[in-house]
């Protein structure tokens, strides 16, 4: 079933675009304290020594000392954001050190309309293995001399790594675009989408969510790293990496499923149902390969 205000429907592209966008930022954000940062140092590792880290960061509107909330272009605005980080890295062979890393991001926005507050999280895992590379174990891998003990040799070793993404489904109840509100459940809703089964059964109104939003992410790589010290006082690093990730990204709507002729032809402020639907299709990710 279907109640409609007479002030019609009109575009959700803000409100689409905050959630992709949103998605986005947080399946790709690097996060500062990972097995990457820890790299140089995990090297040191003895045979079987085991290496724990933690990290936990945080922001909020009060940190952004640069201002850079105020000059994102959008009705909507980042107001927090933390992540705690835990790896755990072991050598259990002579050459090759094994890595488990955990992260969870969560992440807070506000809007000027609904949703005027959005709130999401992503979970994380990693699994690495680093393999150092020579004729036999030694603390520096010359690529002149074989294991070189002096301060000029390199350590060279080889990273395979895999890692996923998860976000946790996101509901938005209600989305508000150019003074049209669509819902729902709140109050200020102009245009809802109802279960009507659930209403002839009960007599309850349970209204469906605007959009529901999930995202997955799958990643593989592999990776050289090459360390040298100058003087037994500069440390210099440099990696070359190629990764492969598949981002595979979910979005329903019940306004999707609307397959009524009328409602589809109904004219909001000079456009169709059908047409404001269509364009919210295009407006997501693809849904094949």
């Amino acid at each position: 079933m279907y109640d409609a205000s007479k002030r019609g429907v009109l575009s959700l592209y803000g409100g689409l675009r905050l959630i992709v966008v949103f998605t986005a930022v947080s399946m790709c954000s690097s996060v500062v304290a990972d097995i990457d940062f820890l790299s140089a140092s995990l090297a040191e590792l003895e045979s079987k020594e085991t290496r724990i880290a933690a990290e936990y960061t945080y922001f909020d509107e009060s940190l952004d000392v640069l201002d850079y909330g105020a000059k994102i272009e959008s009705r909507s605005t980042p107001e927090s954001a933390d992540t705690i980080n835990f790896s755990i890295s072991n050598r259990f062979f002579d050459r090759a050190i094994i890595s488990y890393q955990y992260e969870t991001t969560t992440g807070r926005v506000t809007r000027d309309g609904e949703p005027f507050e959005l709130e999401s999280q992503v979970d994380g895992h990693r699994l690495e293995s680093e393999i150092f590379l020579g004729s036999e174990r030694c603390e520096r891998i010359s690529i002149r001399d074989g294991c070189g003990a002096g301060s000029d040799g390199f350590l060279i070793s080889a990273t395979v790594g895999f890692g996923v993404r998860e976000q946790d489904e996101l509901s938005i109840d209600c989305i508000e675009d150019q003074g049209v509100t669509l819902g729902g459940g709140c109050d200020s809703a102009d245009f809802r989408l109802m279960d009507g089964d659930h209403f002839l059964e009960t007599g309850e109104r349970l209204y469906y969510p605007a959009l529901t939003s999930l995202a997955e992410e799958q990643r593989a790589y592999v990776g050289l790293n090459f360390r040298t010290v100058i003087r037994d006082k500069i440390q210099l690093n440099q990696s070359l990496r190629f990764q492969r990730s598949k981002i595979e990204t979910g979005t329903t709507s019940r306004l999707f499923d609307i397959v009524d002729p009328f409602l589809l032809n109904t004219v909001y402020h000079g456009l169709s149902l059908g047409l404001v639907i269509d364009d919210l299709k295009r407006e997501l990710p693809q849904t094949t390969p």
